[in-house]
């Protein structure tokens, strides 16, 4: 049986890690919830019954796109609302609320740059550069999130502060032949 001593996330639960064979344990939101798996494409398939039928490609790409998206948005409004409960004045500029709180199934705003300090601003990376000829945006409370494949997905996942994606160090684990 192959017991990993470590992960290379911080501060993880080691009860969390099992001593199965899967190499990645997420560990869901909110309830908790915990999926395992031996690659990433099988934790997404998991969480994510379109992703697992998609037939092609490019098919699970449109998939993880539509699911970011709709998760930007949702965030952002998340953000927007408990900044708002909690006393902050947002600026009243047409710009600055479009760009904070468009569609982002609809559109991708172009502008320069954000630095609206402790509001991070959620954006699917497909949108701009280089995947598109818009330029990205700098700042440093854009938080990027990209559905090019699963480990960018589940990393976008992250960001958004919705999982926890645990890995396994390969190398820690002991060869049985040894």
């Amino acid at each position: 049986m192959n017991t990993p001593t470590e992960v290379d996330t911080v501060g993880a639960d080691p009860a969390l890690l099992g001593a199965g064979e899967d190499q990645f344990v997420l560990q869901g939101p909110g309830d908790g919830q915990v999926t395992y798996g031996d690659s990433r494409t099988d934790i997404v398939n998991q969480l994510f019954d379109a992703h697992k039928e998609a037939a092609t490609p490019e098919d699970r790409f449109q998939v993880r796109l539509e699911i970011l998206v709709e998760l930007a948005n949702t965030v952002q409004a998340q953000v927007v609302g408990k900044l708002v409960e909690d006393g902050a004045e947002l600026p009243d500029d047409e710009d600055f609320l479009t760009v904070l709180l468009h569609d982002r199934s609809e559109k991708t705003i172009a502008f320069e740059e954000w630095d609206v300090e402790g509001l991070p601003l959620f954006l699917i990376a497909t949108g701009y550069a280089p995947y598109s000829e818009i330029p990205r945006p700098t700042g440093e409370e854009v938080v990027w999130l990209d559905p090019a494949n699963e480990t960018t997905f589940l990393t976008a996942l992250e960001s958004l502060g919705l999982v926890e994606l645990l890995v396994k160090d390969p190398s820690l684990v002991p060869d049985p032949a040894e």
